[in-house]
């Protein structure tokens, strides 16, 4: 099992930032989204993918913080869940 962060500048193409396997804890982690800077379409999704070796809980993500420094951002923030999964 593995679970991604990855980012986009245009909703096509995407790059992996960071990914972590078999982490039975839960973990603090800064990512640095700096590729993104000036970028008007950014997204940045997670992605999880498993396998049938073996079964785990899977992957927990719990308090995501997105901090800037600079100009305000002018994201949508209604748009969060594009696919209505919340």
């Amino acid at each position: 099992d593995r679970g991604r962060v990855e980012i986009s500048t245009n909703g096509s193409d995407w790059t992996g930032i960071w990914y972590c396997e078999a982490q039975p804890l839960w973990q603090a982690v800064e990512i640095d989204l700096s590729a993104l800077d000036q970028q008007p379409n950014a997204q940045i999704r997670f992605r999880f993918t498993s396998d049938t070796v073996i079964e785990a809980s899977g992957w927990n993500i719990d308090d995501i913080r997105i901090e800037g420094i600079g100009d305000t951002c002018d994201a949508q923030f209604e748009a969060i869940f594009d696919d209505s999964f919340e």
